[in-house]
């Protein structure tokens, strides 16, 4: 005899596990398998995924090793040609047509043009590369300008500091700050030493 809430439970698992393909029509779990199962879901449901990913590994190792059939790979393998050959957009005959007619169209445009036609295509063509390269230089000459606008001041204090710095009268100042410095970082110490005893 089953109890009424154990059959419910047990209806859910099988639903569930029918439903994703872990049992087959008419076939029915043994406990144990019901009890990992069952555990799996509570698992996933609970957002608890390591330990979900623990439960469902317990359920994989109880399904059997599915084998391939004979010839399947042939078979597949057969169906993949016969799609890449039959549905391509250049297999048809009206694709085909059309690139031909467009070919031919272009080609007979070129051969009936006057020949100082071409030429005159070829060196505006040409005319049209060296007005790029002609603004492209343009452009680097503006910057390299702006760059020297900008660092012709910068140069100029640098070489005003630096003559400033190398005359005697500022190195002389700048000794004497070094060694008040330097005496009074020495009494620091003294003063810190006396008070570490």
């Amino acid at each position: 005899m089953t109890r009424p809430g154990r059959n419910k439970k047990n209806h859910a698992v099988r639903e569930t596990c029918g439903g994703a393909g872990l049992v087959g029509e008419g076939e029915t779990m043994d406990r144990e398998s019901r009890d990992r199962v069952a555990a799996w879901i509570r698992a996933e449901q609970n957002g608890a995924a390591d330990e979900g990913d623990r439960a469902f590994a317990a359920v994989a190792r109880g399904w059997g090793r599915v084998t391939v059939p004979d010839g399947l790979a042939a078979r597949v393998a057969a169906a993949a040609a016969r799609l890449a050959l039959g549905s391509g957009v250049w297999t048809s005959w009206w694709t085909r047509t059309g690139v031909a007619a467009s070919l031919a169209a272009a080609g007979s445009m070129l051969a009936l043009l006057p020949s100082g036609a071409l030429g005159s295509m070829a060196l505006g063509s040409v005319q049209m590369g060296a007005a790029g390269v002609d603004r492209a230089l343009w452009t680097a000459r503006a910057w390299l300008t702006m760059v020297g606008a900008v660092m012709q001041p910068v140069a100029h204090a640098a070489t005003v500091l630096g003559g400033l710095l190398l005359a005697p009268a500022p190195l002389g100042v700048i000794a004497v700050n070094v060694a008040v410095a330097a005496g009074a970082l020495a009494a620091l110490r003294r003063l810190l030493a006396a008070r570490e005893v």
